[in-house]
């Protein structure tokens, strides 16, 4: 085996020290470290531009989910009211005719009654009237009458009311879970795991242990404040069931259009003879006295209370009248991961206090929220269910003192919507366990709605 000499150690050592001298003269290549800093700067840069993009798309996703919920759930209950309306114009034509027809045979007796007397006080003319009508009247009473009577009243028309009438319960009962389902439909089609809507729907389903425990996980990571409270209120149509008079008030007596055009009718037909033409116009003079009566009488009993319109509820207080005809949607949306988690890559100074549950104080979802409202397009008239001009449109969250005058607070607003919120995330991913996974960021918006008072939640515009 060959060893090393001292002359060649001594050598190598001579030419290690000339190369590094020379590496060390030598600047070649020096701008890649430069290249590689700014490489770094670079990539740093386009992490922060792709989460914050990417936090933007989610936040602008959960909004407009949001606002397609909230639009469509007050177009569900727009279309409600307007059904409502067509139900009560059904309503109002069918007992109209029937209390015509009703009248106008009490106008004929009456007639026919009065002209008997003034046949006994020795008129000529009034005995060849009665002449003339006592073998049309007695077959009116037999045939046509008692059919209208005994078959066409309580077996046609009532059959009919009983249909409408029906058609209006259900529209009016099923109304607040038909918008909340497309309200979450809708808002899971656009990119919201989880949505709520304020007034909700009466009731939630039973033995649903988790959605009964929800609030109180919230409650009990957060504790129980004087402002722990809930509203009380529920999702209704802002209609109820009047009465008879109602509709005599709302345009049937004054608009009798179709005795008008039958006693124009009439005219013509007996242009040729006055006395008829006289006796046709007295009857229907006599019937237009009479039909209020036929209305809230006859009608009434044949009828009971299939035959009532429904009407808007009254109320001097404009924030009850909006709380009635608005929806105040929620919709949220779980944290997707970003390049690294909570965003803290880059050595950030280190943090100068420590929480037990920190992520309780950190909100990682998105959330998002918008107020649609019902609205009566017609200014030429006061909101009526007779015209069916209701159309949806998008408003403020809170308009000044709105909250106020209503008796409402945002805490107690989403202490309604909680379980809601747990409903539609099991039903949007099939899953249960998306309520553990966010019960965090429930937990925190408890908190943050917990801080807002009556002048600061008028603030908020979506």
């Amino acid at each position: 085996m060959r060893t090393f000499r001292n002359t060649d150690k001594a050598a190598l050592r001579r030419r290690v020290a000339q190369g590094l001298r020379g590496f060390h003269r030598d600047d070649g290549g020096a701008i890649i470290l430069l290249a590689l800093a700014a490489v770094m700067i670079l990539m740093m840069l386009a992490w922060v531009l792709w989460d914050a993009g990417k936090m933007g798309r989610h936040k602008l996703t959960v909004q407009a989910a949001a606002d397609t919920a909230a639009y469509s759930q007050a177009a569900i209950k727009a279309r409600a009211m307007n059904n409502l309306a067509y139900a009560n114009i059904a309503k109002r034509s069918t007992v109209g005719i029937h209390s015509q027809y009703k009248a106008l045979w009490e106008s004929y007796k009456r007639w026919f009654a009065l002209q008997v007397a003034l046949c006994a006080a020795g008129d000529d003319s009034a005995c060849q009237r009665v002449s003339d009508n006592q073998p049309i009247l007695e077959a009116e009473r037999e045939n046509d009458f008692a059919t209208f009577r005994d078959e066409l009243g309580e077996q046609y028309y009532l059959q009919d009311l009983i249909a409408i009438d029906n058609y209006q319960r259900y529209t009016h009962a099923l109304t607040p879970w038909w918008g909340w389902s497309e309200a979450v439909l809708r808002a899971a089609r656009n990119g919201a795991g989880m949505a709520a809507s304020f007034p909700a729907p009466q009731g939630t389903p039973k033995n649903a242990p988790i959605l009964d425990s929800v609030t109180d996980q919230v409650m009990t990571q957060v504790g129980s404040t004087p402002l722990v409270k809930y509203t009380g209120h529920r999702d209704l149509l802002p209609v109820k069931i009047s009465d008879y008079q109602y509709m005599l008030g709302t345009g049937m007596s004054q608009g009798l259009s179709f005795m008008g055009a039958e006693y124009e009718a009439n005219n013509q037909l007996h242009k040729q003879n006055s006395e008829a033409g006289a006796a046709s116009q007295a009857v229907i003079q006599g019937a237009r006295n009479h039909f209020s009566s036929a209305v809230t009488g006859y009608s009434q009993s044949v009828f009971g209370e299939y035959g009532k319109p429904w009407k808007l509820f009254r109320t001097t207080n404009p924030a009850h009248w909006t709380s009635w005809t608005s929806n105040l949607v929620v919709t949220y949306r779980r944290k997707e991961e970003l390049f690294d988690e909570m965003r803290q890559k880059y050595g950030p100074v280190p943090k100068d206090y420590h929480l037990d549950n920190e992520e309780m104080f950190r909100l990682s979802g998105y959330w998002g929220m918008a107020r649609a409202e019902i609205s009566f397009q017609d200014s030429s008239r006061e909101p009526t269910l007779w015209h069916p001009r209701w159309t949806a449109r998008m408003r403020p969250v809170a308009l000044p003192g709105e909250f106020q005058q209503a008796g409402l607070q945002m805490s107690s607003i989403y202490h309604d919507m909680i379980p809601y919120l747990a409903l539609s995330g099991i039903i949007n991913t099939g899953d249960s366990g998306i309520v553990n996974d966010s019960i965090d960021d429930l937990v925190f918006m408890e908190r943050a709605n917990r801080a807002l008072g009556q002048s600061t939640v008028e603030g908020i515009a979506k």
